[in-house]
């Protein structure tokens, strides 16, 4: 069966695992929380990777337990300096030289999805880009973040490939039938994921050409 869409995280699967990156974030998330909730800094942090773990980011926790507006919660964030992002010359190269069409789908806000697409070059190469702010704020793992997606494209679930460099957010698509491809090994070393990873490689390169001969 031909492969015609592939479905891209954006942030540590379209460019290299920052550490700069997950500072900025959690810098910026705790101290938006600590004012927030007139609680100390340290009690915010713990909140932060909380909901984190709990629902796949910390916005929907936010609203959920505490009923922060969202839009608040993206602009506390501010812009991520694009210079902690560094650019994988051969994995954009193989990117760009795919036939598929292209869709981004990140947990962070559409307008830091556009930033960073921007700052890579590869803007142009997307078809759609979906945010927090697409999805009713309730993004990836949540079943109804990827309904609205798939069901806004069109997408063949069967023809389709998901890149992402968090197992949790590959179940369901893989549940539907998509192919699954996990990026990096913060979670599990090569050869150790679970059954709904389909591949599991190092980096975005590798990923795509193994896609590419599914």
């Amino acid at each position: 069966m031909t492969i015609d869409t592939y479905i891209f995280d954006i942030d540590h699967t379209l460019y290299p695992f920052s550490q700069g990156v997950e500072d900025w974030f959690h810098s910026k998330i705790g101290v938006f929380i600590k004012q927030e909730l007139d609680i100390s800094l340290e009690r915010a942090q713990e909140l932060c990777e909380q909901y984190y773990v709990e629902f796949g980011s910390t916005l929907p926790g936010l609203m959920y337990h505490h009923n922060i507006k969202p839009q608040n919660f993206l602009d506390a964030k501010g812009y991520v300096p694009l210079e902690t992002i560094s650019v994988d010359l051969q994995a954009i190269d193989a990117l760009t030289k795919t036939a598929q069409r292209k869709i981004a789908f990140t947990n962070a806000s559409h307008r830091h999805g556009e930033r960073v697409l921007a700052h890579l070059g590869i803007r142009d190469h997307f078809e759609a880009l979906y945010g927090l702010d697409d999805v009713g704020y309730w993004g990836k793992p949540f079943r109804r973040s990827f309904d609205h997606v798939f069901k806004n494209q069109n997408i063949d679930l069967k023809k389709t490939v998901f890149f992402e460099d968090s197992p949790r957010n590959l179940a369901y698509p893989h549940s539907l039938g998509m192919k699954t491809v996990l990026i990096g090994e913060s979670h599990f070393k090569i050869g150790n994921a679970p059954h709904f990873i389909d591949i599991h490689v190092k980096n975005l390169a590798t990923a795509i050409e193994h896609a590419n001969e599914i």
